[in-house]
């Protein structure tokens, strides 16, 4: 199965940089490059032998308020049962629980969840459009 992920990032620059020890001038590069380097190691996608590549992350205008806004497509490639597997599932909906795991998982990384980060994961399923917006106030606290 292939299933397409979007994400709109929003960050401040101050926010990433001071979790992750970078200049703020870095956090452009560092924030795309920091999703990229786990997404593929998240245990339920790296459990199914699935993949994730990035498809592009299109620039977007120079941002002169402070936070960095990156957005960054997947295309994720998985076997229906090997995810269903990974995540101890019965039958269900393979394509929607891929998608709004990973979006879940991605915007509760390690050196996002402690930052102010807003993400917008955009994906569809049956032929519906998706939005969903990761916020800080409904983040996990464990």
């Amino acid at each position: 199965m292939i299933a397409i992920l979007y994400t709109l990032w929003d960050v401040s620059a101050v926010s990433f940089a001071e979790v992750n020890g970078i200049a703020e001038a870095d956090v452009p590069r560092e924030l795309g490059g920091y999703i990229s380097a786990c997404i593929n190691d998240i245990p339920a996608l790296a459990d199914s032998d699935g993949w994730a590549r990035c498809l592009h992350t299109p620039d977007l205008p120079d941002q002169l308020d402070g936070r960095v806004r990156q957005r960054i497509d997947w295309r994720i490639a998985v076997t229906p049962a090997s995810w269903l597997a990974a995540r101890g599932l019965d039958q269900q909906a393979v394509r929607a629980d891929l998608l709004e795991h990973l979006a879940h998982e991605l915007y509760h990384l390690p050196s996002i969840c402690v930052t102010d980060a807003v993400m917008t994961a955009t994906y569809t399923v049956d032929g519906r459009e998706i939005r969903r917006e990761f916020r800080p106030d409904g983040r996990r606290t464990e």
